[in-house]
């Protein structure tokens, strides 16, 4: 499998949730921005999948891109997207502007909803995976 780093601030829970559960299944290795030090070198990632967005991204993505492939996952569902707030919005158009600018390569959407919307060549369905650890249970 080639390297797959995903990078997703604790900011947001439900980004990190579904790359920890990758890392579980052996997709990927995820790290917390947070917890990045500098000065960060991606020569050994193939893809960087960075998640949600948070503005300490656009710094990163220029020396990721240095070495490596840039995606972002967004994980809100259209509904979501549409229901928060205005910052949701504009979240989304910076992403899609980076993705028309060249800054990044991909776009990872894991609604299939918001995926048919904004649907495109750099644009990727990305359904999560779940990891299950289920213990043996003992009749006593």
């Amino acid at each position: 499998m080639e390297n797959i780093l995903c990078i997703s601030s604790r900011l947001h829970p439900g980004v990190s949730s579904v790359f920890i559960n990758m890392q579980k299944v052996g997709l990927c290795t995820h790290l917390y921005l947070e917890d990045i030090p500098e000065p960060d070198d991606f020569s050994e990632w193939k893809l960087v999948i960075l998640g949600a967005w948070v503005n300490e991204y656009n710094e990163r993505i220029k020396k990721i891109r240095i070495t490596s492939k840039v995606g972002i996952l967004i994980t809100s569902s259209i509904g979501q997207i549409e229901q928060t707030n205005y910052m949701e919005l504009q979240q989304l158009q910076e992403i899609l502007n980076h993705l028309d600018n060249k800054l990044i390569d991909f776009v990872f959407v894991g609604c299939k909803n918001l995926y048919e919307v904004l649907k495109q060549d750099k644009i990727k369905f990305f359904p999560y995976p779940i990891y299950i650890h289920s213990e043996e249970q003992h009749d006593i």
